[in-house]
């Protein structure tokens, strides 16, 4: 064996290891598309769709960025500044300058915004060709955007009173309205904490590296502690006003996904079997006005997924209730006092399964026709706010309506010639003939309400959010952290809607709630975003930013906890 390998020939040897090369490419890119599809399946599973831009947070490391937007070798190509000199470039030059220049736009940044100009001055190059030195024709500008975090102590001083008739023996101080008055941490900095997490979705370990790099030994251990202190001294009076507010608003936009929770008690305060996230699930009620834009929300955790349990959710609310068409919203409507608007969504995403791979058919035909009321709904879309109420309901109804019939007509001949022949509808086209025509009534109930529309895709896009904040941390210990992780969430998605920084808010919130008295409904109901100024974080921000070392210290700081 060794004399035959010795007579194999260099380029020999070297066509085999680039075919064993390429078979190996081979394999990793068919593992990596298989690895692509568990990830997209998983995510139909769990939330019903995934766009484009959640999935690059998956696949970050594999995004090309291309023409320049994140670096650019090209000499003869300045970035977007308006004293760029084009006059120089080539017109293909020019056409990728302007190309560039559009998305750069979309910073959008203000006038007012600070710069460090830095000149990078240096000795004029000489020519390749010729030798010559060259000279200085125009300049090309840079620009980016640069964070720089810092970190001060807030020092609040509350007088300290004593009794004159006691020798001084029984002191006592002034009550403060800030619930972290004996922590370590700052209102902004929990607030900024809980925006990083439920807004940002960055968990706390990763959390806790960041102040690390920092140099502050802020643990998960101690954030999660604040997080759940504070939660647990609101939760109970924030949370049902707020409920009552998500309850004020026309339509309810619903949905749902399951979440993990390691350690559950019955009744008794017995310890339950390790919950599974079939039997658990997070809900989420997003209350739309009646412009049709999303308001106060709420997202609640349940150990199940009874019927009763969302009807529970949904107990006293007169108004519209849009969601995915799950049996619990039906068992809802029957017992409760909502109308039920189904989503369209739904119902083509069925059709788009049914006709995957195929050219022809009625679930190709099926997609067409959503398609067709789709792009008709998003010419109404457009008209929303220019035309009144009235004509917008009617003009809209008068225009899809049709449609939905034709539709529906059309599916009861497929269906009737179906029987009349014998012939068998494959699975999934049958499955998306009856999703349309069992919830026909539901499907185009939204014609007529203004604040209504075809999807229930506002509730899936917050669901969407919590999904890939839950895939940071993966499950909750006990319920009472899953409560207050979705309490949180609610909050911060209320400001969200609401066009209001979370960070601002949460801050507000543990600066003043200590003063209200539990049951107060009406002074917590004036805590709940757009309800309060936030004048006094405004302030606040406005001292530390003009913070300064206190004279004649040299010690360092040592802060309990830290």
């Amino acid at each position: 064996m060794k004399k035959k390998a010795n007579n194999i020939s260099k380029e020999q040897a070297l066509e085999m290891q680039i075919k064993l090369l390429k078979e190996n490419i081979k394999q990793l890119e068919k593992e990596n598309a298989d690895l692509k599809a568990q990830l997209a399946r998983k995510y139909r599973r769990t939330s019903e769709a995934i766009s484009s831009d959640q999935l690059l947070l998956f696949n970050e490391a594999e995004f090309n960025v291309e023409d320049g937007i994140l670096n650019d070798n090209s000499d003869d190509l300045p970035e977007d500044n308006s004293a760029a000199d084009t006059s120089v470039l080539s017109d293909k030059a020019k056409r990728k300058y302007v190309k560039r220049k559009s998305q750069y736009s979309m910073l959008n940044l203000p006038a007012d915004m600070p710069v460090t100009v830095i000149h990078n001055q240096g000795k004029a190059p000489v020519c390749d060709t010729c030798g010559a030195t060259k000279v200085k024709v125009g300049e090309r500008v840079h620009d980016t955007i640069v964070k720089t975090t810092s970190y001060s102590i807030v020092r609040r001083i509350t007088d300290v009173y004593e009794c004159p008739k006691c020798d001084g023996s029984v002191k006592s101080t002034s009550k403060t309205d800030n619930i972290l008055e004996n922590t370590v941490v700052d209102p902004l900095m929990l607030a900024d904490i809980l925006n990083s997490k439920f807004n940002m979705g960055v968990p706390l370990y990763r959390q806790e590296r960041l102040f690390k790099e920092q140099g502050l030994k802020i643990t998960r251990h101690l954030m999660s502690a604040l997080i759940m202190y504070v939660g647990k001294k609101i939760i109970d009076n924030l949370e049902p006003v707020l409920e009552e507010e998500v309850f004020k608003m026309p339509l309810i936009n619903a949905d749902e996904t399951p979440m993990k929770v390691i350690q559950l008690y019955d009744e008794d305060g017995n310890k339950k079997a390790p919950n599974s996230r079939e039997n658990s699930f997070i809900i989420g009620r997003i209350g739309v006005d009646d412009n049709g834009s999303p308001g106060y929300s709420i997202f609640t955790f349940s150990d199940n997924r009874r019927n009763q349990t969302i009807a529970d959710l949904f107990d006293k609310y007169p108004g519209l209730v849009q969601t995915d068409g799950l049996s619990g919203y039906t068992f809802a409507e029957k017992n409760c006092s909502f109308i039920h608007i189904g989503c369209l969504v739904h119902g083509q995403r069925k059709c788009i399964e049914a006709a995957e791979g195929r050219t022809k058919g009625v679930a190709v035909d099926m997609r067409k026709r959503y398609a067709e009321i789709f792009h008709e709904e998003g010419k109404w879309e457009d008209l929303r706010g220019t035309i009144s109420k009235e004509e917008f309901v009617e003009g809209r109804k008068a225009a899809l309506l049709p449609l939905f019939e034709d539709m529906k007509a059309w599916l009861e001949e497929v269906v009737k010639q179906a029987k009349e022949t014998g012939a068998e509808i494959e699975n999934k086209t049958s499955i998306a003939i009856n999703y349309f025509l069992d919830r026909y009534d539901e499907l185009t109930r939204f014609l007529d309400y203004y604040c209504a529309n075809s999807n229930n895709n506002r509730a899936e896009q917050f669901i969407r959010k919590w999904i890939i904040d839950y895939n940071n941390f993966l499950f909750c210990i006990t319920e009472t952290g899953a409560d207050v992780s979705a309490f949180f969430f609610s909050l911060i998605t209320s400001c969200r809607n609401l066009g209001i920084n979370p960070t601002d808010y949460l801050a507000h919130l543990f600066l003043n709630c200590n003063r209200i008295k539990n049951g107060d409904r009406e002074a917590w109901r004036a805590l709940l975003p757009g309800k309060c100024k936030l004048d006094d974080v405004i302030e606040l921000r406005k001292q530390i930013a003009e913070a300064k070392p206190l004279e004649g210290r040299t010690e360092p700081y040592v802060l309990r906890g830290l």
